[in-house]
């Protein structure tokens, strides 16, 4: 009896890398959900800006809107899925809204301000290629189709 078996016991080190497969498992979740919350708040950010350049109704908002959360919940739903096997954990909810924050307080207001300076810049030098045309047109320099 005093010879080993060839088991491996709870003590052994077998047990040790085992566990740290799963730690890694779950930190990596953890680092792709914050990626995904952050993901999806630079995307929602996007379509903000992109509001901003060419002005929405109420009904194509509210629709791109619908179409964002549901893409935003299959993505959410996938990574659960394969990253979990399908088991709601918080730590993947936390993480997406980590995300969401970390990019909401960092590169957010970054995107939107920029975006609407490049907007403006567009209106502007729209405004005044319109403003050029129609005072060309006025002089005779550009003549009218008939």
């Amino acid at each position: 009896h005093g010879e080993p078996s060839g088991e491996k016991g709870i003590g052994t080190q077998k047990a040790v890398p085992m566990m740290s497969d799963v730690i890694r498992q779950e930190t990596t979740v953890f680092f792709l959900a914050i990626a995904l919350g952050a993901g999806l708040s630079f995307f929602y950010d996007f379509l903000r800006v992109l509001r901003r350049m060419i002005r929405h109704g109420a009904v194509a908002t509210g629709i791109e809107d619908l179409l964002f959360w549901l893409f935003g919940a299959c993505l959410l739903f996938a990574l659960m899925f394969y990253g979990t096997d399908g088991e709601l954990r918080g730590y993947v909810l936390l993480g997406t809204l980590c995300g969401a924050l970390l990019y909401l307080q960092t590169a957010g207001p970054l995107l939107i301000r920029g975006g609407t300076a490049m907007t403006n810049y567009i209106r502007r030098k729209r405004k005044k290629c319109f403003f050029i045309l129609k005072s060309n047109r006025k002089k005779g320099t550009i003549k009218k189709k008939p």
